[in-house]
């Protein structure tokens, strides 16, 4: 069992800097996965722009980044908006000269039975899960068309498998990664795009941090993301390839391990699923 960090410092052994002078956009920074990532390339010296609904959870993560001399600009509003999202990606391209990486993580996971669904629950979630990283994508993509940059497009064992009372949800990853590979193959000159799977059990997707405290320790068997944060580290940096690859974070972390960050893209081709 892990809880969330209290402070940044000391999380990222190894850190050197690696991401220094660029800035890469995460989305659901709040808590969990992408609370870890944020701190993770804060750490090796990106320049954050970070985004989530929930305040609390998100001026937490913030206040963890800045006191650890982090650089990280937020900003609160909901994904589901596709309008909210065209305005923070013009906020961002307005105050930055460039992109280097956007790692798409923000993710709403229902649990509904197939015949209950409403059509609101089915449209936020394709709206947050897919539409919300169509529509960065799009929007921040001419940023890296200059110097290359790395799209990361966070999906689970349900963008490739299916499961009982997650119709909404499986829908949207399995779209997840067919928009990935497809949009893999029209990129300029290099400019990666990947999906990601965690590959470990980690605190679910739509779990706050406020229901986290309610349950009992046995629930809360999960690990701490920032253990698999090397993963998104070094797709950060990836310029044309790997390209339009679906990989396992916990497998390419350990791969990572073994042959560090300058490893060849041909070594992280032959462990993805």
């Amino acid at each position: 069992m892990t809880h969330g960090p209290d402070s940044a410092e000391g999380l990222v052994p190894g850190a050197k800097g690696r991401l220094r002078g660029s800035t890469a956009i995460i989305t659901g920074a709040g808590r969990g996965l992408g609370r870890g990532v944020a701190i993770a390339m804060a750490m090796e010296g990106a320049r954050l722009w970070v985004c989530d609904q929930t305040v609390e959870e998100l001026d937490k993560t913030v206040s963890l980044i800045e006191a650890a001399g982090g650089r990280v600009e937020h900003r609160r509003f909901d994904l589901s908006s596709h309008e909210a999202c065209e305005e923070f990606a013009r906020d961002v391209i307005a105050n930055t000269d460039r992109v280097d990486c956007l790692v798409n993580n923000a993710g709403v996971l229902p649990r509904t039975p197939f015949a209950e669904v409403s059509r609101q629950e089915w449209d936020s979630t394709l709206a947050v899960n897919l539409t919300a990283t169509f529509v960065l994508c799009q929007r921040v993509l001419p940023r890296m068309e200059a110097h290359g940059g790395s799209l990361i497009n966070m999906s689970s064992r349900a963008g490739v498998a299916g499961f009982a009372k997650q119709t909404s949800y499986c829908a949207s990853k399995f779209a997840v990664e067919g928009f990935t590979r497809a949009l893999a193959t029209e990129l300029p000159e290099g400019v990666s795009a990947n999906t990601v799977t965690p590959g470990m059990r980690i605190k679910p997707t739509n779990l706050t941090e406020a229901e986290e405290r309610a349950l009992s320790t046995e629930e809360r068997e999960w690990r701490d993301p920032i253990h698999i944060a090397p993963a998104f580290i070094y797709l950060s940096m990836a310029r044309g390839r790997p390209n339009g690859f679906r990989f396992d974070a916990q497998r390419l972390t350990e791969t990572i391990r073994r042959h560090g960050y300058t490893m060849p893209a041909e070594t992280a081709e032959s462990i993805a699923e």
